[in-house]
C-alpha cells in the first residue's frame, strides 16, 4: 500500500498534469498571460516582488509541483506543441544548477525565493514595524549588526553541509537522505549559530564520494558564490524564524538584552511574519523587473 501511495504523489508531479492546468487556465483565458511557478508558496512571495516592479499586466498564476515538473513541461510543449508556449512563463529556483538561458524561464540568482526574504534589509522593516523600534534607527543599526554576525556564523557552521550538497548535485551523486529541518544543523543564538551535529553524515548522506579530482575545483566555485547562492533555502528560513523567535522573546523581557529598557509592550508574535510580508522589503531578484516588463510588453 505505501508503494502505491508513493507512486500516485510522484504521478502529480508529472509535467502532464501541469500541462493540464495550463490547457484549463488557456482556454478559459486565451489572452491573459500566464505565469507557472514552482509552488504554491512561491505565488504570494512573486506576486509582491512583481508588484515593485513596472508590470502592469494582468496573469493568471499556476503553482506547480517542483522544478522538475516545470522544467519538464516546458520541454515536453517545445517539443510537441510550442504553440501553447505564447504568453507562457515560468519561474524557477537556481539551486545549485548552471542555468540554461531561455526566453519563456526566469531562474532566480539565488538558491531559492527563502534565501532573499531572510535578509538585513527584511529585519529592518520587521524592527521598525512589528517590534516597534520606530524613531531608534541607533538601536535598530546595533540589532542588524548582531544578526550579520549571526548570520555570518551560521554560514561557517553549515558550509561543509552545503559543499556537500553543492558537489553532490554538480556531479550527480544521489542524496540518500538529509535533515528537512535546521534543528538537528545548528543551535541557535540571539549572537550566533553553533553546529549541532558531531558528524556530516548525522545530516546528509550520498549515494558515494565526491569525485576526489574534481574536489578542488568544486570547492573553488562554490567559495565563490554568493550568500544567497550558497545556502539550502529551507534551511535559511527555518534558522530565520528560530532567531525571530529568540529576538521577540528578548524584546519582551523586563531587561532585553538588545533592545532598549521601558518600550512599550508588544502584541503578537514577529517572527511568525508571513512569505509575503517578508517579500515586501526583501532584494528584488536580479532579472525580474527587465523579465516581467518584457513579458508584459510582448503581451
Amino acid at each position: 500500500m505505501p508503494e502505491i501511495i508513493e507512486k500516485h504523489r510522484e504521478s502529480r508531479k508529472s509535467p502532464s498534469v501541469l500541462q493540464h492546468s495550463l490547457i484549463l487556465v488557456r482556454s478559459a483565458r486565451p489572452d491573459d498571460l500566464v505565469f507557472i511557478f514552482e509552488g504554491p508558496d512561491d505565488i504570494g512571495v512573486y506576486e509582491t516582488w512583481i508588484g515593485r516592479t513596472r508590470f502592469e499586466s494582468n496573469y493568471e498564476p499556476i503553482a506547480g509541483k517542483g522544478k522538475e515538473q516545470l522544467i519538464g513541461l516546458y520541454k515536453k510543449i517545445i517539443s510537441e506543441n510550442p504553440e501553447l508556449l505564447r504568453k507562457v512563463y515560468f519561474f524557477i529556483d537556481c539551486d545549485f544548477d548552471v542555468p540554461e538561458p531561455a526566453d519563456n524561464i526566469f531562474t532566480l540568482n539565488g538558491y531559492s525565493i527563502e534565501n532573499f526574504l531572510c535578509t538585513s534589509s527584511t529585519l529592518e522593516s520587521l524592527l521598525a514595524d512589528e517590534f516597534k523600534c520606530v524613531a531608534s534607527p541607533v538601536e535598530r543599526q546595533r540589532i542588524k549588526c548582531v544578526f550579520e554576525e549571526f548570520l555570518n556564523s551560521f554560514q561557517t557552521s553549515t558550509e561543509e553541509l552545503h559543499f556537500k550538497f553543492f558537489s553532490a548535485r554538480r556531479q550527480g551523486i544521489k542524496i540518500i537522505s538529509k535533515s528537512e529541518d535546521s534543528k538537528p544543523i545548528v543551535e541557535v543564538y540571539l549572537d550566533k549559530a553553533v553546529p549541532a551535529f558531531q558528524h556530516l553524515e548525522d545530516v546528509i548522506e550520498t549515494e558515494k564520494d565526491v569525485d576526489a579530482t574534481a574536489l578542488a575545483a568544486l570547492r573553488q566555485e562554490f567559495a565563490g558564490l554568493h550568500r544567497l547562492q550558497a545556502q539550502r533555502g529551507k534551511y535559511v528560513l527555518c534558522v530565520f524564524r528560530r532567531w525571530l523567535r529568540l529576538l521577540t522573546a528578548d524584546r519582551k523581557q523586563p531587561t532585553p538584552q538588545l533592545f532598549e529598557r521601558g518600550m512599550p509592550a508588544l502584541s503578537g508574535e514577529p517572527w511568525s511574519a508571513s512569505l509575503r510580508r517578508l517579500a515586501g522589503q526583501s532584494p528584488l531578484p536580479a532579472g525580474l523587473a527587465a523579465f516581467v516588463e518584457e513579458a508584459g510588453r510582448a503581451a
